[in-house]
């Protein structure tokens, strides 16, 4: 499957308990899935399905009676290593729905969709607060200009109809209307997909609101043209993908109360350290607070890291700023183990102020880059945490993870699978 059809996602962010003195070096080192090949590390799943049924058994030489197919491509969008302010509450990594994906598609088109009211001619939506009703709810949700029609995901909330923790394309009114102009899909939050991830809808019957699903007529959509707010534009959705590295803002839940208010980030998130295999985490501008610093155009398979601005602090309701602090493509492509695993490793030194990539040659390790992160002394907590975050479109696993050598993680244990 081609990675515009393909509609599995696996996202993940961990963060780990042990607190750490930022004031002394810390060296983390991974060895992760190789995208590269084809045989995903050593990720073995069995059974009949996975994901209600999304991937599938197919039967080998070696397995006839089946292994997992993974219908996807070998590609995965960023896996960040991130410094964390260890006296911040962690609560939200656990109540909202994530922190995982992110996107910085702000408008997308749907192509024409013949005997429906909005779509007969084609259409464009609009992510909210950047459209003509500003008004609505904070939920994500995506508006033509006339304010007529929307997707919206629909959350646990009774107004917004059946399934809950769905997408829908409805009115936008509580108005009645013909079936043939709504839909619905079965897919929920923890899937973390989006609408131009979903070919097939469920023709739904709307009466006062009221939104009954019916599997028994369904109609394909076809959605392109997407755009940032900043003007970027592909068409591929993929391009735009995971801007925030699965730390720095979380769209499948609005945080903040205001629906006019820009998205917010996770108070707490310090240095970023990120592998930038599409190139959007890097780019300037791919989301809110990314603005005008980072790469003009994407700039794929690079290292970026970005810093808290000087002029925000960890603990701000506001939205932070994360100056982007350079990107590099890494000489020796990660270093390659055993075919199945590329190693990383990063360096956050003198009071976080520099972020080190290393190279390993004939066994040992060489300072490849220093980022200067230009990180605000002031800003500097009593106690860090490492995290690890990760987007894309195959599984990832991680193994072998140290910390200035203490061992986190080794291949006695079973993969870390983000």
């Amino acid at each position: 499957m081609s990675k515009g059809t393909s509609i599995y996602h696996f996202s993940s962010t961990v963060l780990y308990n042990e607190v750490f003195d930022p004031r002394d070096d810390l060296v983390v080192s991974l060895v992760r899935t190789n995208e590269d090949q084809e045989d995903l590390g050593s990720l073995t799943l069995e059974g009949g399905s996975f994901a209600g049924s999304l991937l599938g058994l197919e039967p080998t030489k070696r397995n006839p009676a089946g292994v997992l197919s993974y219908n996807m491509s070998n590609e995965f969008e960023n896996l960040c290593l991130y410094i964390f302010d260890a006296s911040v509450d962690t609560l939200d990594f656990s109540s909202v729905e994530g922190p995982s994906r992110s996107t910085a598609i702000s408008a997308f088109d749907v192509a024409s969709l013949p005997g429906n009211i909005f779509l007969s001619g084609g259409n464009r939506y609009y992510r909210q607060p950047n459209n003509a009703n500003p008004t609505a709810s904070s939920a994500t949700v995506w508006v033509d200009a006339a304010s007529a029609s929307e997707f919206r995901y629909t959350y646990d909330d009774a107004n917004y109809g059946n399934p809950r923790n769905g997408w829908e394309f409805r009115y936008t009114s509580a108005a009645a209307g013909s079936s043939t102009n709504c839909f619905s899909t079965t897919v929920s939050s923890a899937s973390g997909l989006f609408p131009w991830e979903i070919p097939t809808w469920y023709v739904t019957n709307n009466s006062s609101n009221t939104y009954s699903l019916s599997t028994a007529s369904t109609v394909n959509l076809t959605l392109s043209g997407f755009t940032t707010k900043y003007g970027v534009q592909s068409n591929n959705g993929y391009d735009l993908d995971g801007p925030g590295a699965s730390v720095l803002t979380d769209l499948t839940k609005s945080i903040q109360p205001d629906p006019a208010a820009f998205g917010s980030f996770l108070s707490g998130a310090l240095v970023l350290a990120c592998v930038d295999n599409n190139g959007a985490f890097s780019l300037s501008g791919s989301q809110e607070g990314f603005y005008n610093s980072g790469t003009e155009t994407l700039s794929s398979k690079v290292f970026s890291v970005r810093a808290l601005s000087a002029l925000q602090t960890t603990r701000s309701a506001e939205l932070c700023t994360f100056d982007f602090k350079g990107a590099i493509v890494p000489e020796d492509g990660y270093s390659t183990i055993d075919d199945k695993w590329k190693l990383l490793r990063v360096g956050f030194k003198r009071n976080l102020q520099d972020v080190v990539l290393y190279i390993r040659e004939n066994g040992i390790y060489e300072s490849q880059h220093v980022f200067s992160t230009d990180f605000n002394l002031e800003h500097l907590p009593a106690g860090i945490k490492v995290g690890i975050s990760y987007s894309g479109h195959m599984p990832m696993e991680i193994q072998n993870l140290t910390i200035n050598g203490v061992l986190i993680g080794g291949s006695a244990e079973p993969p870390l699978i983000v």
